[in-house]
């Protein structure tokens, strides 16, 4: 009978600067919510005796190693150090053979004057599967992943309760070249995952769904994507893994134990047929609804649709709400109506909105026209991304941008790949 308990720290990836890409935060802001990563992630690790566990383990890199600071680095190998009774298994995930030699590698850390990892910290340094043995026929099974080395994952078959911790990305996930790179490489999905025989797979990645339970013996969890989104979220990345059961029948439980103060908050809405104070007061509604907080969170606004051109400093009074809380970004798609007024019959606005939708017209007949002998197969493909994508969508953006210089209103800037 297994009764057996361990933290799953999913790959914090700390010192990252794309941690907070998605949002427009200042130095300082990016500077100070690190820092808070650093240090809570530190006090759970000095706290852990709370949970009466013995290993931790941490599928994926602790840091984005080109570019971790020293001073997180002495933290981490100090706080592990300070834990001698817990055992700390590291499966990285690196795409540089130096820097991940000057993070992971203690005869280098010693030449270097640093402090090297303590007895109690194993790190899978090679690109092969090696495994770790632990009381009550346990194995911890793991690799350092690069995109130069595949690793064969399967391993040689036991009576155990088998742990697989894998950092490569795994279904529908966003990430830079280097994790396309292994996506390629590994190609593994869920279904491919469970015929490994695992009865537990770590994911260190982005994953579609959180945790996914399979039936049978083996189960696939994760607690999807870098621990930066969970910290200003849920962080169920940080969580109590409770595995009881025998011959092949497991119960496995997680719990998240850490309860952020920081909320990241997706609002969007329509502002057609909404004055600017309306607009005001329901987006004011929408954070109320959200439990928004001021002093802690942050707010990333998106509205669209069509507003009156007419009325003057549309826009103006939600700016309000950029100084009212933590971080609040606004991500303005909406645009005036012009194509409800009446012009007179000769007037410029007119002229230009006819003359546009000709063009318009005329480019989606000859792309209709040239497509006439083309393969069938490929035929909706074209006519709908490319017509729609490329076409019609910057001939509307040359609509509405032309009308507003027209109607002597601010030209909006406009990135074009």
């Amino acid at each position: 009978m297994i009764s057996y308990k361990f933290i799953q720290l999913t790959c914090p990836q700390l010192d990252n600067p794309d941690l907070f890409s998605d949002f427009n935060l200042s130095a300082n802001i990016i500077n100070k919510l690190n820092n808070e990563l650093i240090d809570n992630l530190v006090n759970l690790l000095a706290n852990i005796s709370n949970y009466n566990v013995n290993q931790v383990l941490i599928p994926g890199g602790i840091f984005d190693t080109d570019n971790v600071k020293q001073e997180t680095f002495v933290k981490f190998i100090e706080i592990m150090s300070n834990l001698p009774k817990v055992d700390f298994y590291i499966a990285p995930m690196n795409s540089n053979l130096s820097t991940f030699k000057l993070v992971y590698d203690n005869q280098l850390l010693k030449s270097l004057g640093l402090k090297p990892w303590s007895d109690n910290v194993s790190i899978f340094t090679s690109p092969e599967l090696n495994s770790f043995t632990l009381p009550n026929n346990i194995f911890i099974h793991g690799a350092n992943f690069n995109y130069e080395h595949k690793t064969d994952l399967n391993f040689k078959a036991n009576n155990g309760f088998n742990i697989l911790m894998l950092p490569v990305p795994i279904g529908k996930y966003y990430g830079n070249s280097y994790l396309n790179d292994l996506k390629f490489k590994y190609n593994y999905d869920i279904e491919s995952l469970k015929q490994l025989n695992y009865n537990y797979i770590a994911l260190g990645t982005y994953l579609e769904n959180p945790i996914i339970n399979a039936t049978g013996v083996n189960l696939v969890s994760s607690a999807n994507t870098y621990i930066t989104s969970k910290f200003v979220d849920d962080l169920s990345n940080f969580c109590l893994v409770t595995v009881s059961g025998d011959n092949g029948s497991y119960t496995i439980e997680h719990k998240p134990i850490y309860d952020s103060w920081r909320k990241i908050i997706h609002l969007s809405t329509d502002v057609s047929s909404l004055s600017s104070q309306n607009l005001v007061n329901e987006i004011g509604a929408l954070l109320n609804d959200v439990q928004a907080c001021k002093e802690t969170d942050l707010v990333v606004l998106r509205i669209y649709g069509h507003y009156d051109f007419n009325e003057i400093d549309y826009l103006k009074p939600i700016k309000s709400f950029l100084n009212e809380y933590f971080y609040c970004e606004i991500i303005n798609e909406a645009k005036p109506d012009y194509l409800a007024q009446d012009y007179a019959e000769n007037s410029l606005n007119l002229k230009y909105i006819e003359e546009l939708k000709r063009i318009k017209k005329d480019g989606a007949e000859d792309l209709q026209n040239s497509l006439v002998n083309t393969d069938k197969e490929i035929l909706t493909i074209i006519k709908n991304k490319k017509l729609s994508l490329d076409n019609r969508a910057i001939l509307d953006d040359a609509l509405f941008y032309g009308l507003d210089a027209l109607n002597n209103k601010k030209i909006r800037g406009c990135n074009v790949d």
